[in-house]
């Protein structure tokens, strides 16, 4: 299911297993309307990065691609697609952050 991808793309390395964010099972009923606000977040999210950096997180936690597969596919050694990876997962959950972060006016 989509929104399963999207939450653990969601949380990956930003809290979850801290504590911080509820767990979700398969057993939670469907909710159309909160798997079309996580589609438009991480769309939206997904649009503000680097084009390569966004394409890099969507194949390994969207298409489950393996640091293998995306170095197959890229041309580059498994060592940097790992890292590729950690960056972009990295600026997915600082765009997260940023957005759930209340605006301080000055």
């Amino acid at each position: 299911m989509f929104i399963s991808n999207d939450v653990r793309l969601l949380s990956a390395d930003c809290g979850a297993g801290s504590g911080q964010l509820p767990a979700i099972t398969s057993e939670d009923p469907p909710d159309p309307e909160l798997e079309a606000l996580f589609r438009q977040l991480t769309g939206t999210l997904r649009d503000l990065m680097e084009p390569e950096d966004a394409d890099i997180l969507t194949q390994a936690d969207l298409a489950d691609l393996t640091p293998s597969d995306i170095a197959a596919r890229t041309g580059c050694t498994e060592a940097e697609a790992v890292a590729r990876i950690a960056r972009a997962r990295a600026c997915f959950c600082n765009l997260v952050v940023l957005t759930l972060s209340p605006t301080k006016w000055t």
